[in-house]
């Protein structure tokens, strides 16, 4: 009995300590969304916490390797994004991708892309994602 509530009393010890470490959650990916030339992609945090979500990494990725970087703090109530406007003179439409490092339980990510331009065939073409893990 007493091997039992020694046990019980540890464990919610650990549930104490470890669960204030667990306020950021992992990675959240956006998945891509095909983009025609002359599109804008915005990748936004919206922080619905109490708190604010330190040291937010916002990269995209249009498939170049090279990601655009934004990185700041996000207040309770606000917001952080991230904006890429592709090449209105290319022949071929670009995937675009995003990934969010450092946001709490509380904060959520959106990737959203429209058309600026009208290419042939494409009338006010406008796409979003909603990400998680």
């Amino acid at each position: 009995m007493k091997r039992k509530v020694l046990f019980i009393l540890i464990g919610a010890l650990l549930c104490f300590i470890a669960g204030p470490m667990s306020t950021d959650a992992a990675d959240t990916y956006c998945p891509p969304i095909h983009v025609p030339p002359g599109g804008v992609c915005n990748c936004t945090v919206f922080n619905y916490g109490t708190v604010a979500d330190t040291g937010v990494v916002i990269e995209m990725y249009d498939g170049t390797g090279d990601p655009r970087v934004v990185a700041n703090d996000v207040q309770p109530g606000g917001y952080l994004y991230s904006s890429w406007p592709l090449p209105v003179h290319s022949d071929h439409w670009t995937a675009v991708a995003c990934k969010v490092h450092g946001i709490g339980v509380r904060s959520r990510v959106s990737l959203e892309c429209y058309a600026t331009t009208s290419p042939p065939g494409i009338v006010g073409s406008y796409a979003i994602a909603v990400c998680g893990d």
